[in-house]
């Protein structure tokens, strides 16, 4: 976030630098240009000046020598004069020089300074748009991943109780599926009890009743009965045979009492 509003702001930054750099750079070539007209227009103010009091003074020695009196003090004065003119009006030319070349100087130094502020004010301009920025992109990331929390957290939501009622329905499935297999199975035992075993089922519980039968009648008659009593797993093995060995046994203990007694 930090580089990106960094980027963005030292990219707008550098633009109006430029642009300032620019402005800048025209009103200083402007008044360079002043300078260097000052300095052109000196230079040919101090030759026209020479040149105009040269001429006055062979002008005035020329006309001396007409008159005679180039010889005299009255020449020799007015050159004295004009040679104190000339220097007065140097003097003056180079004095206006100076004010118009101090005036410019004056002028770029006000202009340095401006352009020192404006520097300045976009510096604190920039840096405050840079915060600005940045807590505008952070604002901008706090808000998508806010925004993608509660789509998340939605999701989740929406798949608990997916879950829940999927759990519902797998469950009621079963108890479904469980009921039915054990009426299915309380079905099959009520006709087993009615009609019998058959097919590989009948044959399976015949083997099974037959293991049982000669085990439990190889036993001593007077304990067959209660050893098989004392087995409750028999019922689950022995299913509807299971009565029958019993009855089995218990005529056989009678049948042996009734003998003793005899």
């Amino acid at each position: 976030i930090v580089n990106r509003a960094t980027e963005e702001n030292t990219a707008d930054k550098t633009k109006d630098v430029n642009a300032l750099n620019g402005a800048y750079q025209t009103k200083r070539n402007a008044l360079d240009d002043k300078l260097d007209s000052v300095d052109k227009s000196k230079a040919q103010e101090e030759k026209e000046l020479k040149e105009l009091y040269a001429g006055l003074r062979a002008s005035g020695f020329k006309s001396g020598v007409k008159r005679g009196t180039a010889r005299g003090s009255i020449v020799p004065s007015l050159i004295d004069n004009l040679n104190k003119n000339e220097n007065t009006s140097i003097e003056e030319a180079h004095k206006n020089y100076i004010e118009s070349i101090d005036a410019i100087n004056s002028e770029i130094d006000k202009l340095n300074e401006q352009k020192d502020v404006a520097l300045e004010e976009l510096d604190i301009k920039y840096a405050s748009d840079l915060e600005k920025q940045i807590a505008k992109l952070k604002q901008e990331r706090d808000s998508t991943v806010a925004k993608y929390v509660k789509y998340n957290n939605d999701v989740d939501e929406k798949e608990r109780k997916y879950a829940i009622k999927r759990q519902f329905e797998v469950d009621e499935y079963l108890k479904k599926k469980e009921k039915m297999r054990l009426q299915k199975e309380e079905q099959q035992r009520e006709y087993e009890a009615k009609y019998g075993y058959s097919g590989v089922k009948q044959q399976n519980y015949s083997e099974r009743y037959k293991l049982a039968y000669d085990f439990y009648m190889s036993l001593d008659a007077n304990i067959a009965e209660s050893a098989l009593d004392a087995s409750p797993n028999m019922k689950y093995y022995l299913g509807n045979y299971y009565d029958k060995l019993k009855s089995a046994l218990s005529k056989r203990t009678s049948d042996t009492s009734i003998r003793k007694y005899f």
